[in-house]
């Protein structure tokens, strides 16, 4: 299983946002996510995991302001991307995260068992 085998989606929970900033109301400063993995293997089981994290959303001065009713699902995507390329955590090393615990998962290297003298 690789990275490509996984189908990724995204789910932005919550905006933080501040009322006014730089004379536009209600700015978008930082998103709340998880990013989901969904594998099926060869006998058709789903396999699902996430990735839960937070990232800043940063305007520069080149940055088109969105008013916070217009902005898509696309356009938040696209927001933690961004933020999240810049870091040493970036989007791939998430989705290697979900890539591990979704490994896991298929093919557990450890398993939890009940004791044999353990009542019942």
């Amino acid at each position: 299983m690789t990275i490509n085998d996984i189908k990724y989606t995204w789910e932005l929970s919550h905006f933080h946002v501040v009322p006014s900033k730089n004379n536009q109301d209600n700015v978008v400063t930082k998103i709340a996510f998880s990013l989901h993995g969904e594998y099926i293997d060869e006998n058709g089981t789903s396999f699902k995991e996430f990735w839960t994290g937070a990232t800043l959303v940063e305007m520069d001065e080149t940055s088109t302001f969105t008013p916070l009713d217009q902005v898509t699902q696309e356009m938040a995507e696209k927001w933690v991307e961004a933020s999240e390329n810049k870091k040493q955590r970036n989007v791939n090393w998430i989705k290697n995260k979900v890539l591990t615990r979704m490994q896991e998962k298929v093919t557990p290297t450890i398993v939890v068992m009940t004791p044999p003298f353990a009542q019942k």
